[in-house]
């Protein structure tokens, strides 16, 4: 089978799609339970057979949410469970920020995070849950096992005179913006070079890429 929307973060992670019916029951009963529906990039990703344990894996040290779970950590940001608010998805490992999707902006929302500091507004995170996925497990698969030493060969940090030595680099998976589970910058580029992948950190910097 062929997913809609995780095909390319499965396909990374080296792992065939496999649809869990007692996953799509939890899913249907959680969803006439709080008289909500989840969109469809998240309905697909939380019906996979281990899904939730792949979340796991691919999130390092920080917590991602189990379905039953979302709304009684929504409340660490909103009084009521509200479906007007955003929906949690996943938790910094000491409580520091919360990521979550809005379910009101379609089928494939983007992905906000929030620092747990007094007036910290949502801010953008992903363009989308898909690229939020696959951002995740792009990072897993290219630093995960990587030796300190060897990481920091791997990230660089963008200012003026850095930029101009990116010639060459391709862009091979989709960017993020305002933190990241590994990483924090304003906006994190991941390219490839000479089949060595690299993280590229935009820090209090103006410089922009162009893709």
């Amino acid at each position: 089978m062929s997913l809609t929307y995780h095909q390319k973060s499965l396909e990374i992670l080296g792992v065939k799609p496999k649809i869990s019916q007692s996953q799509v029951a939890l899913i249907c009963s959680f969803e006439e339970r709080y008289a909500l529906r989840l969109p469809a990039a998240l309905r697909e990703w939380y019906s996979l057979e281990n899904g939730f344990e792949l979340l796991q894996e691919i999130s390092a040290f920080h917590v991602p949410l189990e379905i039953n779970n979302m709304p009684s950590i929504q409340k660490d940001y909103s009084d009521i469970f509200s479906v007007y608010e955003p929906l949690p998805i996943l938790v910094e490992n000491q409580w520091v920020w919360h990521m979550a999707v809005r379910l009101q902006e379609g089928e494939n929302p983007p992905v906000y995070i929030r620092y747990n500091e007094p007036n910290e507004n949502w801010v953008l995170h992903a363009n989308s849950f898909t690229e939020w996925i696959h951002a995740l497990s792009w990072d897993y698969v290219s630093f995960s096992k990587l030796s300190f030493a060897a990481m920091n060969e791997r990230i660089i940090s963008v200012t003026p005179e850095t930029h101009e030595r990116l010639f060459g680099f391709q862009v091979v998976a989709p960017e993020t913006y305002v933190g990241n589970v590994y990483f924090k910058g304003e906006k994190l580029v991941r390219m490839r070079k000479n089949d060595i992948n690299f993280l590229v950190i935009y820090r209090n910097t103006v410089v922009q890429f162009n893709n």
